[in-house]
């Protein structure tokens, strides 16, 4: 989410820079990008133009509804990571 919330119209992603960025694999960022998709947190299109020999790129950002929804989701995990305590050293107090 980070890395969507990141981009902008000057500076569009695309899968695979998706990947690089988020240090994740395809197989994990196509899914989620296909889910955030059908639920339309994100828009996707094809690049205008392109140079050959690369393959055309898809093109993802946020809708306004994704990214108001990207932004809570991740204040509310930065949230619960301020309130989750690790067990003390040793075992069960």
């Amino acid at each position: 989410m980070h890395v969507l919330l990141d981009a902008n119209d000057d500076d569009p992603h695309w899968g695979l820079r998706i990947c690089e960025q988020a240090k994740l694999g395809p197989g994990t960022v196509y899914p989620a990008l296909d889910r955030l998709t059908v639920a339309d947190w994100v828009s996707s299109t094809w690049e205008g133009e392109y140079s050959a020999p690369r393959p055309r790129r898809r093109l993802y950002q946020l809708t306004p509804e994704g990214r108001t929804a990207a932004t809570a989701a991740l204040q509310a995990k930065a949230a619960a990571k301020l309130h989750w305590r690790p067990a003390a050293a040793g075992g069960i107090a």
